[in-house]
Parts: C-alpha cells; sequence; structure tokens
C-alpha cells in the first residue's frame, strides 16, 4: 500500500513538473529537494522542488512544486522512504 501511495506520489510529481516547468535536458540530472531552506526539517508536511542540473553542477531550472489547491504534493521532511524519482523502462517521464 505504501509502495502504491509513493508511486501514485512521483506519478503526480512528473504532472506537476512538466504542466509549470520547461522540458527537462536528456542527459542532465533532476534531484528531488525537501524545503526551501528557511527552516527546520520535521515530519510536517513541507514544500518540495525539483532542481534540474548538469553533470558539470549548474543549476539549469527549480521548479516548485504546488502546495495548496486541488493538485497539492508535499513530502515530509525527516522520511526516509519518500522522494524517489525514477524513469520508466523506456526512459519517459512516466513510470
Amino acid at each position: 500500500m505504501i509502495m502504491k501511495k509513493i508511486t501514485l506520489s512521483i506519478v503526480g510529481l512528473f504532472l506537476f513538473a512538466a504542466a509549470w516547468a520547461a522540458d527537462f535536458t536528456p542527459g542532465n540530472l533532476v534531484v528531488l529537494r525537501v524545503g526551501d531552506g528557511s527552516s527546520t526539517l520535521s515530519n510536517a508536511s513541507t514544500a518540495i522542488f525539483l532542481d534540474e542540473y548538469t553533470t558539470d553542477g549548474t543549476l539549469v531550472q527549480s521548479v516548485d512544486i504546488p502546495t495548496s489547491g486541488e493538485n497539492l504534493l508535499t513530502n515530509s521532511g525527516s522520511a526516509t522512504s519518500e522522494g524517489q524519482l525514477t524513469l520508466s523502462p523506456d526512459q519517459s517521464l512516466f513510470a
């Protein structure tokens, strides 16, 4: 049940990212960032961001994921089982 919830969250995460950001560049790295750095992370609902980097470490873009409204998505700031990013076997965004 938990894995199904995580998988649905990941799919939702990519749907949000596709709607609000430029396409990710093939070969770049996308990192899930929890929190904005302004407060200590806890088990509370926390804003998440997708940060795209080139392989030399240059930030390309940061996509903030909605934290309110009908399509909100957040993570806990202290969980170790949330936020796994993956591509499907054919390397598309949706697993």
